[in-house]
């Protein structure tokens, strides 16, 4: 269905056209937009590159970063991943600590000096030095220097890494087609195997939509992963992957300064910015909110941050740009985005999980007004293409004010042994009842060295309402399936919060025996939601429990039952109910940092 990638690049000089998108507001410098070959459209079947790039009207400057370029400082204070500088000067901003786990990034073929680029770039900026990961998914994966696809993954590692600075990056190459090739696949599974993280898709098919998209969206949903992807460069209208349901769409912004060059708070949208109501793609769950405006079928985008050229971002590349250059396009928005989500710590088991929260806040006026900016100005042209009030097609829900970080702090972690070797089809979980907005997420997990390693199976956006005891909730997990445990091995069940309001506020007083927010297991360093390199660290002795596993041992024989088991239990029954109070409780009261997860020593 994919025709091969097409580059056109010549042995001395690349050829870039002059592209149609207009200035910005004042505030921008002044300077030229060009197309890298890339972006260049060349019909159905191929893919390209939603990236340009900003010259100066001085000329650009290959030995120094652009003096009208965002920087990571600059894009981690605007987007609140930073503490806030006054004005958010692109120079003298504090850069992003944090992120973990990992991030991939998928480019058409190998950039030779993607790791020395990406080294400069780190040492310009003050941020961690990382080995990157590469792989191919065809035989042998062709060089893309010259070719703007070498600006492209310069871009993405960068900024993918600006925002989370201790995620691991891959770099997934393909050859012709990242879906065809398997590239999102191997993608997905390289991120998933170190305990999930996101994926972050800087490119798009050629000529918007088309009807066998459908079945390509099974393609970005692995398990512990969420996806993002550029909404596209050329204004009104829909893109793949980006109109996926099991994509973040990333959109795109002009980012407004003052005649002194502070940021206050304002963006517009990018003309270029991607964004419509697809075709042929149906209405996901997470946007019947939108039903008015969207009818049956999925819109885009769903969040957004800068790409406006003139508004750019500072990248370092070799081979196409000879140092230092100036990117814009939602290829800088697709993995500024991700990383920005993977340093919240959050981790969603899927996009669609992902995408539930962001909805979710859009649906409590002041959660949405708290976490995103709500973008009204500018438009990308077409039929309702202007930016509003509320979700709009070019900019989605907006862009990122401060997310909220779930830190390991807030998380329990209890350690168990499996009673049992078989099939897990069943949770149950006693949490103390709490009234606000809750929720929490499970996740299983194997031990190593006494400490929470690879991750099993997590479940999400989990609450308590069904009254277990004097002051329990009980939350089941049902309906579990391919998650197996061996009898005599030890596992741990990590509980965490992921969506608690300053109105959440505690039913009991379940600290009865004086031991306030005792943690079993902590990640060292992180106790007020900040701090590098933490790791899982034993802070008690005492025995928390508070759940049942429960499964079968093995198939069903003809016309029976499978034979049931239950590999741990400890939610007690009578007397003992009181067990679950002491153990497990979403608590919160007040800002941020009072948020936890508290439990003290079982009764």
């Amino acid at each position: 269905m994919k025709g091969s990638l097409f580059l056109v690049v010549t042995v001395l000089l690349v050829i870039m056209c002059v592209s149609s998108f207009g200035q910005g507001p004042a505030s921008s410098a002044n300077g030229t937009i060009v197309t890298p070959p890339s972006s260049l459209v060349r019909g159905p079947g191929n893919v390209h590159t939603p990236m340009f790039i900003f010259i100066p009207d001085e000329g650009r400057q290959p030995n120094s970063p652009p003096s009208s370029a965002e920087t990571p400082s600059s894009i981690a204070c605007i987007y609140g991943v930073t503490t806030p500088t006054m004005g958010c000067p692109r120079n003298g901003s504090l850069v992003a600590s944090g992120g973990s786990k990992a991030i991939a990034v998928v480019e058409y073929g190998n950039n030779s000096t993607a790791q020395s680029d990406f080294n400069a770039f780190s040492t310009q900026y003050g941020l961690p030095a990382q080995t990157l990961q590469f792989f191919c998914s065809c035989n042998s994966c062709p060089s893309s220097d010259g070719t703007g696809w070498d600006l492209e993954e310069a871009l993405d590692v960068q900024y993918a890494h600006a925002m989370a600075p201790n995620a691991q990056i891959i770099v997934a190459e393909f050859c012709s087609d990242p879906i065809g090739d398997g590239t999102e696949t191997d993608a997905g599974e390289a991120v998933a195997a170190v305990g999930g993280g996101e994926v972050s898709n800087s490119w798009t098919y050629d000529g918007g939509e088309f009807p066998e998209e459908l079945g390509l969206d099974q393609y970005f949903t692995t398990p512990s992963v969420v996806y993002f992807a550029s909404s596209g460069d050329s204004g009104w209208g829909p893109t793949y992957p980006s109109v996926s349901p099991n994509v973040v769409s990333a959109g795109g912004t002009h980012i407004v300064r003052d005649s002194n060059g502070n940021f206050n708070g304002e963006e517009t949208c990018w003309s270029g910015s991607g964004g419509g109501i697809s075709q042929y793609e149906p209405l996901p769950q997470y946007q019947f909110i939108l039903g008015n405006i969207l009818r049956t079928h999925r819109g885009t985008p769903d969040l957004s941050a800068d790409a406006d050229p003139n508004t750019g971002v500072a990248v370092y590349n070799t081979t196409y740009c000879g140092g230092w250059c100036e990117a814009g396009g939602t290829s800088v928005a697709s993995p500024v985005l991700a990383g920005i989500v993977n340093n919240t710590g959050t981790f969603a088991r899927s996009t669609s999980s992902e995408l539930n929260t962001a909805y979710g806040w859009y649906r409590n006026p002041g959660l949405y007004h708290k976490y995103l900016y709500d973008i009204t100005q500018g438009s990308n042209g077409g039929n309702g293409g202007g930016a509003k009030f509320g979700w709009d097609r070019c900019t989605g829900l907006g862009s990122p004010r401060d997310l909220p970080v779930s830190t390991s702090s807030w998380t329990q972690a209890n350690e168990f042994i499996s009673g049992a070797t078989g099939s897990v089809s069943q949770i149950d979980i006693g949490i103390g009842i709490v009234s606000g907005t809750n929720s929490f997420y499970a996740a299983l997990y194997s031990v190593s060295g006494g400490e929470p390693a690879t991750l099993i199976e997590q479940w999400s956006d989990l609450s308590s309402s069904t009254t277990f005891g004097q002051c329990c909730g009980l939350v089941s997990i049902t309906g579990i399936t391919g998650v197996s445990l061996t009898a005599g091995t030890s596992y741990f069940l990590v509980l965490g919060p992921t969506n608690l309001s300053s109105s959440t506020l505690d039913m009991w007083n379940l600290n009865s025996t004086g031991a306030t927010e005792t943690v079993l297991y902590a990640n060292n360093g992180c106790e007020n939601g900040t701090g590098n390199n933490c790791s899982w660290n034993s802070r008690g002795t005492q025995t928390l429990g508070a759940f049942d596993v429960i499964g079968s041992t093995g198939p069903s024989g003809e016309g029976k039952l499978p034979p049931q088991a239950t590999f741990f239990s400890d939610l007690g029954t009578g007397t003992n109910v009181y067990q679950c109070c002491a153990g497990w409780q979403v608590a919160g009261s007040g800002g941020d940092g009072a948020k936890r997860l508290a439990n003290a020593p079982m009764k």
